[in-house]
């Protein structure tokens, strides 16, 4: 869907960067600013790369300060405000309009000159691209001056362009963040700079201008960078009949990664803060994959749990570097079952199944007889859990839970796959995910999960 934003929208600086955009790279890293493109946390920037995907980034580029010369005048493009009194960057006062069409546009208007500012992100790669469209319909030249700010200087980081790159010594400041002041988080932070990209248009002409960084030496053109994004992202929403249908696709494609201590694929639960955990990654799986036909990429992130169960449970956090996952979650396992189910109705792949089948009765018969943290299941189908230093995670986080059975998959769906022979495809008619229990006095509990606290209250989540 194409969203457009104009004047209209951008009365006030707090008005044009009240909403943010993000492109992903589909190793964890990403790319983030606000609507006028200026930093308002210290977790935005235009390259954040992922060192070990997801989870272990380093923002690279922090943001732009552009200024626009025409003739004598100088005016900035760039938005940013500042810690300690120093003056701001209003280019969002020569904003005409802030367009999200899957990619971020800009269109700025000053004194006869018309800039047009893209991102873009490599798929794959530690690679962003910073595109500009000028058009000089002055009398006189124009420049456009742009200096990346860094947060650190202690990693690589390479530059491709077109223009003219001086080296300026070092140039300090102090972005302010004001949306994380808000939440208690650092309200400023230091950025430096050591070099600028200037570029020189004509009266009467119009240029294409570049900037693309990396954590390697690349020859890419952040034009093709652009192009190939937006051929992707164009791929993501086949056969979706709606804008909206394949806004979502497009949307969901953000948080799918490589992980690399797994050699796989995951699923993020969001960005900036956080992670590949189990139940979180088992709870998105059908929307983010199933339902939008990425089936490999679904195959990838199931073997990857499969492959690291234990004991009847499966990873709630898979930690960086040589630690040991985390065994912490009551009931990732049991939605891991029922996502392999959900994989196989949508495609039918009984060789996958057979591969799947003895972890999914080790589950089973883990929860049946009990496993860590006391996680067990009673007669009745009821999952009770809590004990231990590193106590299961579920709704609320609490210690002591009571969580649902997903009726289905745990007991009817082995029992359909069980000669693992002819697999048959289960059938759909009167199944129900998640099945009523009546719990304290017969009250009626048919959400997804129960949690009984420390009270001996039940609540419904």
């Amino acid at each position: 869907m194409r969203f457009v934003f104009g004047k209209q929208d951008m009365l006030s600086l707090d008005r044009t960067q009240e909403r943010c955009w993000l492109l992903p790279n589909g190793l964890g890293g990403y790319m983030s600013t606000s609507s006028a493109f200026s930093v308002t946390r210290w977790d935005q920037g235009l390259l954040t790369a992922a060192i070990s995907a997801p989870t272990v980034r380093v923002n690279l580029v922090h943001r732009l300060s552009e200024e626009l010369t025409v003739g004598e005048k100088r005016t900035f493009l760039s938005t940013q405000t500042f810690a300690g009194g120093a003056s701001p960057e209003e280019g969002w006062k020569n904003l005409s309009a802030f367009v999200w069409d899957g990619v971020p546009a800009w269109l700025y208007h000053v004194d006869g000159v018309q800039v047009k500012r893209q991102c873009a992100m490599a798929y794959g790669e530690n690679l962003s691209a910073v595109v500009y469209e000028v058009e000089n319909r002055s009398r006189v030249p124009c420049v456009l001056r742009v200096r990346p700010l860094r947060l650190s200087h202690d990693r690589e980081l390479y530059l491709r362009t077109g223009g003219t790159l001086e080296e300026t010594g070092p140039v300090e400041e102090a972005p302010a963040y004001p949306d994380d002041a808000k939440d208690g988080r650092r309200p400023s932070a230091k950025a430096s700079s050591r070099s600028a990209v200037t570029w020189t248009v004509a009266p009467g002409t119009r240029e294409k201008l570049e900037l693309v960084f990396s954590d390697t030496p690349t020859e890419r053109s952040g034009w093709d960078i652009l192009s190939q994004a937006q051929e992707r992202l164009r791929t993501l929403d086949t056969g979706f009949r709606t804008p909206e249908a394949r806004q979502l696709a497009q949307s969901a494609s953000a948080f799918v990664t490589r992980r690399d201590s797994t050699r796989g694929m995951t699923i993020v639960a969001g960005y900036p803060f956080f992670g590949d955990w189990g139940r979180d990654t088992m709870i998105a799986l059908p929307g983010c994959l199933l339902s939008t036909g990425r089936f490999e990429e679904a195959k990838s992130v199931l073997r990857t749990f499969l492959a690291y169960e234990r004991e009847g449970l499966v990873p709630n956090l898979f930690p960086e570097g040589g630690a040991e996952p985390r065994y912490n979650t009551a009931d990732a396992a049991l939605l891991l079952v029922n996502c392999v189910w959900l994989y196989f109705q949508k495609t039918g792949d009984s060789a996958f199944i057979r591969e799947a089948l003895p972890v999914l009765e080790r589950i089973i018969a883990a929860y049946r007889r009990g496993t860590r943290h006391a996680i067990k299941m009673d007669a009745g189908g009821l999952i009770s859990a809590g004990e231990g230093s590193d106590p299961p995670r579920q709704a609320g986080g609490d210690q002591r839970l009571l969580v649902q059975r997903p009726v289905y998959p745990p007991g009817a769906l082995l029992s359909d796959w069980s000669g693992r022979g002819a697999l048959r495809r289960p059938g759909r008619t009167g199944k129900k995910l998640l099945q009523p229990k009546v719990l304290d006095g017969g009250e009626r509990i048919s959400a997804g999960c129960a949690v009984r606290y420390g009270g001996g209250g039940t609540a419904a989540v």
